[in-house]
């Protein structure tokens, strides 16, 4: 099964991170049940202002190091468990989260209709999963994954369990950010501007497709209603190391090139010299 491992840097950190911080606002005071937790690095985050966390995932070596790691949350606990069979009773959980589950499983059906059960009947399902046509596009298939699901696929499996959800889309973005020093309490008004280069005076929307779908699905009506989320969220590490990174490996490439375009000026200037001492030997 794939992993993702909290020390691992680069756009695998920012994207599954997000996620959970993406989801802070609607488990705040809930009863949660993270399924396919994995390392349980995002039920740790979740039990920071849930009541109760419990993550479950199939993996028993995965939930016993858990279990240790995160030993000195009270409200937290991890449980080994199949996500299309989990070990709790019917209508246990106000909030189920479960991100970058689906792909790794052939029983989708059965996977939200074990979903549906656990879930209280004003319940919350938060759940991911890449669209296929963005994330599999040039045929780079992730040999963990044994069933993607276009955007439209994941919207008709998701309408046949729910009676009502809201759709979301994750990308990873190289961001220039203008942001006031002084940030009044409770104020989050956000402006993305879009362009293309070479027409910068025109503002668009943004052309690129999200790779990751996150959908906010409920049965109740008034539970999906009540659900107050911000247009856009962003999430960086506080000290823009991505960003460096990237610098710092375009500084190098560009210093290959030099070197490349040196060593192919070099080559040039000794085959012209071969030529004249062949022409001089009578080759």
């Amino acid at each position: 099964m794939e992993r993702f491992d909290t020390s691992v840097r680069y756009h695998a950190w920012y994207e599954h991170w997000h996620r959970y911080h993406f989801v802070l606002e609607l488990v705040k005071n809930k009863k949660v049940c993270d399924a396919a937790c994995g390392v349980g690095y995002g039920s740790a985050l979740m039990a920071s202002v849930a009541n109760s966390v419990t993550g479950i995932d199939l993996n028993k070596k995965t939930i016993d190091a858990a279990t240790k790691e995160y030993s000195s949350i009270s409200n937290l606990k991890y449980k080994q468990s199949n996500a299309i069979n989990l070990d709790c009773e019917d209508n246990s959980y106000d909030v189920l989260v479960s991100f970058e589950t689906l792909e790794h499983l052939y029983e989708h059906d059965e996977l939200l209709t074990e979903f549906q059960r656990v879930l209280k009947t004003d319940g919350l399902l938060i759940i991911s999963t890449p669209d296929k046509d963005v994330y599999s596009a040039n045929d780079d298939h992730n040999h963990f994954h044994v069933k993607e699901l276009t955007s439209l696929e994941f919207d008709g499996l998701i309408d046949s369990k729910f009676k009502y959800n809201k759709t979301y889309g994750q990308q990873f973005q190289l961001l220039s950010v203008i942001e006031k020093l002084q940030i009044e309490e409770n104020h989050s008004d956000y402006k993305s501007v879009y362009v293309k280069q070479g027409k910068e005076n025109l503002s668009i929307k943004n052309e690129s497709k999200p790779q990751y779908l996150i959908k906010l699905c409920s049965n109740n009506k008034q539970t999906i209603n009540n659900i107050e989320m911000p247009n856009i969220h962003t999430f960086a590490d506080s000290t823009n190391s991505l960003y460096h990174h990237y610098e710092e490996q375009v500084i190098r490439l560009l210093q290959i090139d030099k070197q490349n375009k040196l060593l192919i000026e070099t080559v040039e200037k000794q085959n012209t010299l071969i030529d004249h001492l062949k022409a001089r030997l009578g080759f």
